[in-house]
């Protein structure tokens, strides 16, 4: 799959990878997300779905009326290492080597973010947009990836 992609990427200069994730990644994020709502919300789940409304709602609502709680919930997300262990995996760092056409050790990692948008939240939606070339540290040429 990685000529396809390369394919695209020389052509376009952008590619849009889905569906990346193992579900062992995403056991660990939803884990992870359970972990934080719990803890800050004071409710307990027995499964977690990304998908559920009645979750997205209860993060609107708590948003709202605790922006401060909020906010640390939100750092403590971006901030943990099950997050930022996702994309030190050998197989992200050669994948981006292989896409950007970089040494593995040029390779950089960094600004990472865990969003908390709801679909039907209109608060901080944007239409797609390009982030990287914001980042200094892929100056010259400005070759990045977001995840």
């Amino acid at each position: 799959m990685i000529k396809k992609e390369l394919h695209f990427y020389r052509n376009n200069g952008y590619l849009i990878l889905n569906n990346f994730l193992t579900k062992s990644n995403i056991v660990s994020l939803k884990k992870l997300f359970k972990s934080s709502l719990e803890r800050y919300l004071n409710i307990k789940f027995k499964k977690i779905s990304f998908e559920d409304k009645k979750i997205h709602e209860k993060l609107i609502k708590f948003r709202k009326k605790s922006p401060k709680k909020f906010g640390e919930m939100y750092d403590t997300l971006n901030l943990s290492a099950t997050l930022r262990s996702i994309f030190y995996q050998e197989f992200f760092i050669d994948h981006f080597s292989k896409i950007l056409n970089t040494e593995r050790n040029n390779i950089f990692i960094n600004g990472f973010m865990f969003r908390l948008d709801a679909p039907f939240d209109k608060r901080n939606s944007l239409d797609w947009h390009q982030d990287s070339s914001y980042y200094h540290m892929s100056y010259p040429k400005f070759n990045s990836g977001v995840c």
